[in-house]
């Protein structure tokens, strides 16, 4: 039996409910999207990363040129690890489609996406130009995560610890567990290591790894940041008041850190750090660790190539 299409990985429990209603009418009509003679569209629904994982990787064994992950920041890092751990040949590895069916969607914003379902599907499925992506690697204390979009120790690690807790996701949960973060004020946590080899030393209280320019959907960590350009961006603040955090805070939903001089912006192909105490960590709000010891963030250049608008 010959290979499908395309494959579509929706996570029926990702985003709200009128989202997810959004997503299925327009897989409804998924077929139609798809040019003649390119293929079966498989629909593969998932409630958990594990099948979403498991459903891509399968796809990618299978040699389908086109994998689409419907869901949201949870949905999309599982396909992506998916499509890496089965095929091992970057540039054998199916194109990457994304429908941004969560409440953050940053990586869809950073690449132009559509937001709209029935727009993103098809262009997802039909659209015939692709740009390489980059991914994160992270690994804290031996566990060992891919990323998309960003990763955060510090204050943003503990942020996405409570946001976690919450029913809510996306904005609301960010902007809610960033004012608990703020009350308790964790850390500063020692940092020692090494950023391309070269030593970096002292208390850090927001360390911040973006592929993409926004995180928690809407604030502007670092403005600079292309998902295609072979390294990944951080920001660096060190031990800091509570109005401090606050005004770091309100200057990124505005994108205007730039204007904050007390937060150091730079970029890397390779870190390696330890911390004392243990440092919260999340990579793309899947919790990693909530006090790892060890820490070591690459990129993963042109792992993928990823469906976004314009023409071949």
């Amino acid at each position: 039996m010959s290979a499908p299409g395309a494959v579509v990985v929706f996570n029926r429990q990702a985003g709200t409910a009128a989202r997810r209603r959004a997503v299925r009418a327009a897989l409804a009509s998924a077929a139609s999207a798809v040019p003649a003679g390119t293929g079966e569209v498989v629909v593969r629904e998932t409630a958990s990363p594990q099948d979403g994982l498991a459903a891509a990787r399968q796809a990618a064994r299978d040699g389908v040129p086109r994998v689409v992950a419907a869901g949201g920041d949870g949905t999309l890092q599982a396909v992506v690890a998916g499509l890496v751990a089965g095929q091992p040949d970057a540039a054998a590895r199916p194109w990457l489609g994304i429908v941004p069916a969560g409440r953050g969607n940053d990586l869809a914003r950073a690449l132009g996406l559509p937001a709209e379902p029935r727009a993103a599907l098809g262009l997802a499925l039909a659209g015939e130009r692709a740009r390489p992506l980059d991914l994160g690697r992270l690994v804290a204390d031996g566990r060992e995560l891919l990323f998309v979009n960003a990763a955060g120790l510090g204050f943003d690690g503990d942020v996405a610890v409570r946001a976690r807790r919450l029913p809510l996701r996306g904005f609301p949960a960010y902007a809610l567990a960033a004012l608990g973060s703020l009350a308790a004020l964790p850390g500063p946590w020692e940092m020692a290591g090494t950023i391309d080899g070269r030593p970096v030393r002292g208390a850090v209280t927001i360390f911040t790894v973006a592929n993409g320019h926004t995180t928690g959907g809407g604030f502007v960590i670092a403005a600079a940041a292309r998902p295609d350009d072979g390294l990944l961006d951080f920001g660096r603040l060190g031990p800091s008041r509570r109005a401090e955090v606050l005004r770091l805070l309100w200057r990124a939903l505005r994108a205007d850190l730039g204007r904050e001089p007390r937060f150091e912006l730079g970029r890397f192909v390779e870190l390696t750090a330890s911390f004392s105490p243990g440092i919260p960590v999340h990579a793309d709000g899947e919790i990693v660790s909530a006090g790892a010891r060890e820490v070591t963030i690459a990129v993963l250049p042109s792992a993928l190539r990823a469906v976004v608008p314009g023409q071949g």
